[in-house]
């Protein structure tokens, strides 16, 4: 039988479907559908993947970018029971088809623009998955007459619990986050007839946190709206067109659009509400830039990680007087802060964040050591410094590690200086965490050329090593600047002084030679 949690999102499609059938339900730049068309939309998905051999027990990858198709597909997979993997679309080609192989993934559901990912699994040793493209799907839907499937049930025997999240990763690899399906559950008391409000999820849905509101937001019956394509422009057409009323994204997302808006002379259609920002604590010149530009719009921060789902959350009238905080823990979470030794520190005192809530991760995919590594007497080490007030409000301080978050994505500085030390022009190279005057972070690479490099090489370095690392890293962990120095500082053990790099980039303003 359906995971109980699957069962109320497939149910409440159908409810909607038969007492609200014109509802809109889920819409993007190139399409849109109601209840009725998408539960029509999943029951043909359903039935072409079954033709096609897909079934409860197989391992299925989602490889597409924000749209109908997306919900489509994921909602199809669920109601056959099949184990669904999530991967990022800015991974490269090497990166999935290493992981697919690693998975054992049966199916790849994807689009024609991901093609050449076909090619790069077809060369792996192993076990090869079939490529099932969304083109082929929708063109044979829209020939066929929608009423003639219906919902099918699910093997029982062979229907399977889990959802694997392979976003990005802090140590040379994506990390997969495996969860129960019921671990997203929201509890809903009933379905509402009443208009619904427009969302929109302006994050990629392969993201756990974005994927859980997708679903809690089609048991209540709202209108979703997602976009591929994070150009300001886009989403504001979208924000008028559909009157969304709430924005779920990160603060890169927030500020592109109002430093548009600003430079077009426009402001927030009536419709808008909420934007409530994901992936990072919101640092407090953004909420001084949004709040400046349009007053009206209430900003809530959520802060949660993939693995253990929402841990806080604070809304602008909490600010004035808990600045810089993230809020209480919700009900659901408990929190302590501990020292190196795994001693619960006083309040007030930093340390690392752990965390306990029924929705913790079950695992990382098959990996015991970082799964010893990461629980500890019930709970999950989240890698983040911080500290609780006498009030119980939770305050983040940093990260333990040398890792970054860019727009939500956890990479590790090292992997980016790995490969570029294997360039043939580089002598020597370091990577360093870049955090602007809103507080989002980005990567800068220092390099120091090799000796006897000519005047015309070294002027074209900064660009070659741009396309360098995009033929061979994830699209997030391409350095925003390439500096050039002559030398590369050293502290007084001989080590890199990242240190001194770092004051170089906030005191001086480099910029890329």
């Amino acid at each position: 039988m359906e995971d109980r949690f699957m069962q109320l999102v497939s149910n409440a499609i159908e409810w909607y479907a038969e007492h609200s059938p014109d509802r809109m339900a889920v819409a993007s730049p190139t399409s849109e559908l109601t209840y009725k068309e998408l539960n029509e939309t999943i029951n043909f998905w359903t039935h072409y993947l079954r033709e096609r051999g897909v079934s409860a027990s197989n391992q299925v990858l989602i490889f597409m970018e924000n749209d109908t198709a997306f919900i489509a597909a994921a909602i199809a997979l669920v109601r056959m029971g099949s184990a669904i993997v999530f991967m990022n679309t800015g991974l490269s080609n090497d990166e999935v088809s290493k992981l697919c192989q690693e998975i054992q993934v049966d199916y790849v559901l994807t689009e024609r623009k991901f093609s050449q990912l076909e090619g790069h699994c077809g060369k792996s040793a192993g076990k090869s998955p079939h490529f099932v493209y969304k083109e082929p799907i929708q063109a044979a839907h829209d020939e066929s007459d929608p009423t003639m499937y219906a919902a099918s049930n699910t093997d029982s025997e062979q229907a399977q619990q889990w959802l694997t999240f392979f976003t990005s990763g802090s140590t040379g690899k994506p990390k997969g986050i495996t969860i129960s399906k019921s671990k997203l559950n929201v509890a809903m008391s009933s379905y509402s007839l009443q208009r619904p409000s427009a969302y929109f999820l302006a994050r990629p849905l392969f993201f756990r946190a974005h994927f859980s509101s997708l679903c809690f937001m089609l048991q209540e019956g709202k209108t979703i709206i997602v976009c591929a394509d994070a150009a300001s422009q886009s989403i504001y057409r979208l924000i008028e067109k559909y009157n969304v009323s709430q924005i779920i994204s990160s603060p890169y997302d927030l500020l592109a659009l109002v430093n548009w808006m600003e430079a077009e002379e426009l402001a927030f259609p009536n419709s808008m509400k909420e934007w409530v920002s994901t992936g990072t604590s919101l640092h407090p010149n953004v909420r001084a830039r949004l709040r400046k530009f349009s007053s009206s719009i209430r900003l809530t921060n959520l802060y949660g990680l993939s693995e253990v789902g929402a841990i806080s959350m604070i809304e602008h009238s909490q600010w004035v007087h808990k600045e810089g905080s993230v809020g209480r823990p919700s009900f659901f979470v408990k929190i302590r802060i501990v020292d190196e030794e795994l001693n619960e520190r006083p309040i007030g005192e930093k340390g690392e964040i752990c965390v306990s809530s029924s929705f913790v991760m079950d695992r990382y995919f098959k990996d015991d050591t970082l799964n010893k590594a990461s629980f500890t007497d019930g709970y999950f080490r989240t890698g983040d410094i911080g500290y609780v007030d006498a009030d119980g409000y939770l305050y983040i301080e940093g990260r333990m590690d040398q890792s970054i978050n860019r727009a939500g994505y956890m990479f590790h500085l090292a992997e980016v200086e790995n490969v570029l030390r294997n360039h043939g022009s580089i002598e020597q190279v370091a990577v360093v965490r870049s955090i602007n005057e809103y507080g989002l972070q980005s990567p800068v690479a220092f390099v120091q050329p090799v000796r006897g490099l000519d005047l015309n090489a070294r002027a074209g370095l900064a660009d070659d090593l741009f396309q360098y690392c995009r033929d061979r890293l994830s699209s997030f962990k391409i350095p925003d600047q390439f500096v050039l120095v002559e030398q590369m500082p050293l502290n007084e053990a001989g080590k890199m002084n990242t240190a001194y790099l770092q004051r170089m980039l906030i005191k001086e303003g480099v910029k890329a030679t």
